[in-house]
């Protein structure tokens, strides 16, 4: 059942995935008219990527953060929200979307999407065949011979309840260290891309620090996209922060000392 519903549910993420976590945190796709300096910025840093540029929308909610959406390049979407373009000046909106783009080009939401629902398709697994074994329990107290079937199928279900539970733990720890290994490889990505480290870097301490100081309400605007995230959202304030992004503070400390590296090639 689990195998022929898999398909279907990874065709159903392909198809409305991208638009029902736009519509979730209530970003709106925005033109040139309206946002010419972030399709400026956006634009100049996809040609020195070399990918297509992607489109920009915007959330207009305080808690300041950015992501992006989309399962390929050409079909990719930048969000950013208005508190991290009141908060960011624009080197560190730019440092922010370099990041994004090199997300993009690495076709990283495709690669975190599958990474993230085999955890998921295997703690169902796990689940259900305890539910099993819990249904035949109850079963057995109806009677001896009923008792004997079910002793029986407890024994045929509980080596699935185990090796998919193990299987859950796998999965879940992989998915964990490709997340990590994602967001590293975007700062570097982002370095390459503007040959600025330094102003990452500041845009990851100052949206952090103004993470901190959101209130959980406002935080909860952006919850359905908080695996996505530039800066993951706060675990203080009881949000759902995804394990996939590693500490804020080891991104600074590497970008730098990347900076550190970039400024004794020019020496």
């Amino acid at each position: 059942m689990v195998a022929l519903g898999t398909p279907g549910l990874l065709g159903f993420l392909y198809l409305v995935g991208k638009r029902a976590t736009l519509w979730s945190v209530g970003a709106r796709r925005v033109g040139t008219d309206e946002a010419a300096g972030l399709h400026a910025i956006a634009s100049r840093l996809a040609r020195q990527a070399d990918i297509e540029a992607p489109d920009i929308a915007v959330s207009h909610t305080d808690v300041p953060n950015a992501f992006t959406v989309g399962r390929s390049p050409s079909n990719s979407t930048i969000v950013v929200t208005t508190g991290l373009l009141d908060v960011l000046d624009r080197d560190e909106v730019e440092a922010v979307l370099a990041h994004e783009l090199a997300h993009i080009k690495h076709r990283d939401v495709a690669v975190m999407s599958v990474a993230s629902l085999l955890p998921t398709i295997s703690l169902f697994i796990a689940s259900f065949s305890l539910h099993l074994v819990r249904a035949f329990v109850d079963v057995a107290k109806q009677s001896l011979r009923a008792g004997v079937v079910t002793l029986f199928l407890v024994l045929l279900s509980l080596p699935f309840f185990v090796v998919s539970g193990l299987f859950w733990l796998a999965s879940a720890l992989l998915s964990h260290i490709i997340g990590r290994y994602r967001e590293y490889a975007a700062d570097r990505g982002a370095v390459r891309i503007t040959g600025n480290a330094a102003e990452l870097a500041r845009a990851l301490k100052t949206l952090e620090a103004e993470i901190e100081g959101t209130p959980t309400e406002d935080l909860r605007e952006l919850d359905g996209a908080a695996a996505l995230s530039v800066v993951p959202l706060s675990t203080q304030l009881g949000l759902r922060t995804p394990i996939s992004h590693p500490p804020t503070e080891k991104r600074i400390e590497r970008l730098r000392a990347m900076e550190a590296t970039l400024e004794g090639s020019t020496n």
